[in-house]
């Protein structure tokens, strides 16, 4: 969690390898999901994204995604 210009931003994220029956070069995929609040505790907003990528292994965890 996050503080900072009186909200509070919380973000989670999922990855797994991908199945390739759709997307055929795509190695894994992901879910990052972003909640927005205000400081009393109260959330505001919710963003959820999806992805999929060809990123090896080493470069496909949550630190990456999440930059």
């Amino acid at each position: 969690m996050e503080r900072g210009h009186d909200r509070i931003e919380r973000r989670t994220i999922c990855t797994a390898e991908a199945d390739d029956t759709l997307f055929p070069s795509a190695l894994h995929d992901f879910r990052l999901r972003r909640d927005v609040g205000d400081v009393d505790g109260a959330w505001t907003s919710k963003e959820i994204v999806s992805g999929i990528t060809r990123m090896p292994t080493s470069l496909a965890g949550p630190t990456q995604f999440n930059h």
